[in-house]
């Protein structure tokens, strides 16, 4: 379990569970090789392209994700905030380097752990590999439904007539 105190830092109590609870069964090496780094707004957390070298867990603070090349321009797609988890979704997916530019929008605190620590952790940790990938799906959830939102938006209703009858064009 992760003791949260020797980092010196007045976390809240949401912090706190957060915490405890997805490092529940982390074995002592993890404690060894966390690091709390501060981001001040405007600096970049990782860029498309770097290797993968860290994970981040967004402690306090919000991040603008932006994939650099979709259709030759960049794509502003989601914003994330604390508590989150950021930079092993190319992990999960084997695609290495990094995907996407990730930007602060403000102050920020990140607890910072290599990669390859991260990696080797949540293979023998089924307890933490179960609540991210419960975060994961939650986050493609959301994106995927925004994206349908956004696909119908001013269009006809995708049920035939609806949008004749009630003149609703799904947008909100």
């Amino acid at each position: 379990m992760l003791n949260i105190n020797k980092f010196n830092y007045p976390f809240t109590l949401k912090q706190k569970s957060f915490l405890e609870n997805f490092f529940k069964f982390a074995p002592p090496y993890i404690q060894t090789v966390l690091m709390l780094r501060s981001y001040k707004k405007g600096s970049r957390l990782v860029a498309a392209g770097d290797s993968c070298a860290h994970v981040y867990i967004l402690l306090k603070g919000r991040l603008e994700a932006v994939e650099e090349h979709v259709a030759n321009i960049p794509y502003h797609f989601t914003e994330i905030r604390a508590l989150d988890i950021v930079g092993d979704y190319e992990f999960f997916t084997e695609k290495q380097p990094r995907l996407v530019t990730l930007t602060m929008l403000e102050d920020s605190l990140c607890l910072v752990i290599p990669a390859a620590e991260y990696m080797t952790w949540l293979r023998s940790d089924s307890h933490a590999l179960f609540l991210r990938s419960r975060m994961i799906i939650t986050q493609l959830v959301a994106q995927a439904q925004f994206q349908r939102q956004n696909l119908f938006c001013g269009q006809p209703h995708p049920h035939a007539g609806l949008s004749e009858r009630t003149g609703d064009t799904g947008c909100k």
